[in-house]
């Protein structure tokens, strides 16, 4: 009855474990191929527009977003072949268009934009850890 008991716990953790990966997989976005790229507005005034161009498999495509006010972000996603790169642009209210260094991309990157005044600075997080 002893060595009943002990095999039913033992299931019964490893049963909660799976699943306990299994809900942490899924809200953290492991296994996404996709890239996303957080745009966060840190300038002073608000993002009239911006736009992420980016280039896989010998193919460039854009994405266009909208009015960003300060302080606030819009994530974009999109599918890499594997890898591939972006370049992010922002304009701004007096019309400049402020623009970031190309970046390198793999399948699953989580990246971040920050917008100022004076530029755009990247940041990464591979695999959304």
């Amino acid at each position: 009855m002893k060595a009943l008991l002990k095999t039913f716990v033992l299931a019964l953790l490893v049963t909660v474990s799976f699943i306990g990966g299994v809900v942490t997989s899924l809200t953290q976005g492991w296994g996404d191929s996709a890239v996303r790229i957080e745009i966060s507005n840190m300038s002073s005034e608000a993002i009239e527009s911006f736009r992420v161009s980016y280039s896989t498999c010998g193919t460039t495509w854009k994405l266009e977003g909208q009015r960003l006010p300060p302080g606030r972000s819009e994530t974009v996603r999109f599918t890499v072949c594997g890898e591939g790169g972006y370049v992010a642009e922002a304009v701004l209210p007096d019309g400049r268009v402020v623009k970031g260094t190309e970046v390198y991309v793999e399948s699953g990157y989580k990246m971040t934009e920050n917008v100022t005044n004076a530029g755009i600075v990247s940041g990464k997080s591979p695999y959304a850890l």
